[in-house]
């Protein structure tokens, strides 16, 4: 509620969020882990540029994992 309402400007949730929520003005979406499919892929990004907004998605990933539903190789930067 509080961040539907504008009062908080982070949600951390799991893949339960990543249908059915219909949250205006979501512009970043973080993935710290890759989902398995790239439904669920394109679903956790959808929550973001709703109605023809923009929206950045980010992904947190080691150096081993990788999907094959990636269209393209994410730009990498390393964190310390």
């Amino acid at each position: 509620l509080k961040f539907r309402n504008g009062s908080h400007s982070l949600l951390v949730t799991t893949d339960l969020a990543s249908r059915g929520l219909d949250i205006p003005e979501i512009e970043y979406i973080i993935h710290y882990q890759l989902p398995h499919n790239e439904e669920a892929f394109l679903h956790r990004n959808g929550r973001t540029a709703r109605m023809h907004a923009k929206g950045t998605s980010y992904l947190i990933l080691t150096p081993d994992e990788s999907q094959s539903f990636l269209k393209q190789t994410p730009e990498m930067e390393e964190l310390p």
